[in-house]
């Protein structure tokens, strides 16, 4: 899709019950916690569009944005 739409492919998360579970219950920081893959998939996810974010800025020449997992 990101393709078609002409812009850079953030990434990709696996299908995982307790990410939707956890977002559903409106909970979706617990995704970040935890001794499986989910927490550092996410992580990287969250890094790779903080670093596309702040690459369009310096080409727009912006302000870089920040992005803050807590």
């Amino acid at each position: 899709m990101a393709q078609q739409m002409g812009l850079p492919f953030l990434g990709r998360l696996p299908i995982n019950t307790r990410l939707r579970f956890n977002s559903d219950a409106g909970d979706p920081s617990s995704n970040f916690t935890g001794d499986d893959a989910l927490p550092s998939e996410l992580e990287a996810l969250a890094q790779n569009v903080a670093a596309q974010a702040t690459v369009a800025a310096m080409q727009a020449e912006q302000a870089a944005p920040s992005l803050h997992v807590h």
